[in-house]
C-alpha cells in the first residue's frame, strides 16, 4: 500500500526528505511515498517511493554500538533519499524518457537495463554525495549535518551490519524478539510519552494488534520488529567494544593465505605458492571452518580499526591476516550470520559462471568500485589524495573483484 511517507514516517525521515526537497529545488509536486516498492527505492521520473526498511535506517532505538549523536544513525536514509531525488535532478532527470539512451548501450540487450542502473547510479552518487545538486539551503542550523549525512551516508549505509534484513529476516526477528521478552536484549521498541514500550498508537483495542491507524515507523521499531544496526568490525574494534560481542564473524571453509612476494598482496585463491599476482606466494598461516574473533582489522588505504567510513581489507585472527572477503560478521546480540553490503558483495560467489545473478553481482561491485575511487579522490587514500588515490584504490580492490567473480563458495 503506498502511503505519504511524511504521515507513515518518523521524524528523521520526513525532516531529510523535506530538507533535501527544497535544498534541491524539485517542484511541490513530487510526492514521497512509503512501504510499496518492491525494489526498495526507485523514481519513476515524477515521484520518488520507498520501502519501509530505508525508513528503518533512521530509527535511532534501532542502532547499537555507534555514539548518540553518530552520524550513521541517519546517514543511510538521507543518503537513499538523496540518491533517489538525484534521479531527478542529475540523471536521467524529471520527466526524462531514458529508453532512448538505454537501448544505446553496446552491450546484450538483456543487460542494457543493469548496466544502465549501474552507469546511472555512478553519476548520480558522485554528485548527491557532494551535494553538487543543491541550489538553496533551506535550513543554516542543520545544513552541516546534512551535508555530512549526504558525504557519508552511502559509505556507512554499505559497511553498517544489518541484523533482520535478507531471506533469513523472520529467524533473525523471532530470535530478537524472543530475547528482548526473556530479559535478554533491552526493549527498545517504540513507546508514548510516559508509557511502556510496545503501546503503539492506533492498536486494535480487541486485538492489541497495529492498525491502519497506526504510524509504519512504529511497527518496525525494536528488537523483533524491525531490522536492527551495528557498525563495522574495525569501527568496534576502533571505538575500544568487547571484541568477544562485537568482532566475532563465521568462516564457512577452509583457507590459506599466501602473500604475494612483489605486490604483497595476501590472497586465499588459488591455494598454491605459484602466485596469480606474479610474484612468489608466502603461506603465511590456515583456518578450519568455524567462529573467530577478530583481533585487528587492516582497512583498504592502510588504516587500522578505523573509526571512519573505510572499507575492511584484511582480518587480523590468531595473530595472521585473511582477506576480510572469506567472513560472515555475527550479530553482537543474537549471534546468527549478519549481511553488510560490502562484504557480502566481494564474498566467493554463490552462483555458476554465466548466471544473471552472478553477472547482476559483478556490475554492483562496479559501482562500489568506481563509487570508492571517487571517495579516495576526495577524502584520501593513506598518504594519497587525487587520481592517484583513485587509482590506487582501484589496484588494491582488483583482486578481490576477480575472486569474488571466479571463486565459488
Amino acid at each position: 500500500m503506498a502511503d505519504n511517507a511524511i504521515q507513515q514516517a518518523n521524524d528523521e525521515f520526513a525532516d531529510a526528505w523535506a530538507f533535501l526537497r527544497q535544498a534541491t529545488g524539485i517542484p511541490s509536486s513530487v510526492k514521497c511515498f512509503l512501504g510499496n516498492s518492491f525494489k526498495g527505492a526507485k523514481t519513476d521520473s515524477k515521484n520518488v517511493e520507498f520501502s519501509d526498511s530505508f525508513m528503518q535506517k533512521c530509527i535511532a532505538a534501532n542502532f547499537h554500538g555507534y555514539p548518540a549523536d553518530h552520524i550513521a544513525r541517519i546517514a543511510g536514509t538521507v543518503f537513499v533519499i538523496g540518491h533517489e531525488i538525484g534521479h531527478l535532478t542529475v540523471h536521467p532527470g524529471r520527466g526524462c524518457d531514458w529508453q532512448k539512451e538505454v537501448k544505446s548501450y553496446p552491450c546484450a540487450p538483456s543487460q542494457q537495463g543493469m548496466w544502465s542502473n549501474v552507469l546511472s547510479d555512478i553519476v548520480v552518487n558522485y554528485n548527491v554525495t557532494r551535494c553538487l545538486d543543491w541550489k538553496r539551503i533551506p535550513d543554516k542550523n542543520t545544513e552541516a549535518m546534512y551535508r555530512k549525512a549526504m558525504n557519508e551516508g552511502r559509505m556507512w549505509e554499505v559497511l553498517t551490519r544489518q541484523c533482520g534484513s535478507g531471506p533469513n529476516r523472520d529467524e533473525h526477528l523471532t530470535r530478537h524478539a524472543d530475547l528482548r521478552v526473556r530479559g535478554k536484549l533491552v526493549d527498545n521498541r517504540w513507546a508514548p510519552p510516559g508509557g511502556r514500550p510496545g503501546e503503539l498508537e492506533g492498536l486494535d483495542p480487541v486485538t492489541g494488534k497495529p492498525t491502519t491507524s497506526t504510524p509504519l515507523y512504529q511497527t518496525v521499531q525494536g528488537h523483533g520488529l524491525g531490522t536492527q544496526f551495528y557498525p563495522p568490525i574495525g569501527f568496534s574494534l576502533g571505538s575500544g567494544l568487547d571484541p568477544n560481542k562485537w568482532a566475532k564473524v563465521r568462516l564457512s571453509k577452509s583457507i590459506t593465505a599466501w602473500q604475494d612476494s612483489n605486490t604483497q598482496e595476501i590472497y586465499c585463491y588459488p591455494n598454491s605458492s605459484a602466485s596469480p599476482l606474479g610474484g612468489t606466494g608466502n603461506k603465511l598461516g590456515s583456518l578450519s571452518p568455524g567462529d573467530y574473533v577478530v583481533e585487528d582489522v587492516v582497512h583498504y588505504g592502510g588504516a587500522v580499526n578505523s573509526t571512519e567510513p573505510a572499507p575492511p581489507r584484511y582480518y587480523k585472527i590468531k595473530g595472521q591476516l585473511y582477506p576480510a572477503q572469506y567472513f560472515d560478521s555475527l550479530c553482537p546480540d543474537c549471534g546468527l550470520v549478519i549481511t553488510n553490503q560490502f562484504i557480502n558483495a566481494y564474498q566467493p560467489s554463490d552462483f555458476p559462471e554465466g548466471s544473471p545473478a552472478r553477472d547482476h553481482n559483478f556490475m554492483y561491485r562496479m559501482l562500489l568500485t568506481q563509487e570508492f575511487a571517487g571517495n579516495a579522490a576526495t577524502r584520501g587514500y593513506g598518504t594519497l589524495k587525487g587520481k592517484d588515490a583513485a587509482a590506487a584504490w582501484i589496484a588494491d580492490i582488483a583482486y578481490p573483484n576477480h575472486v569474488a567473480y571466479k571463486e565459488m563458495k
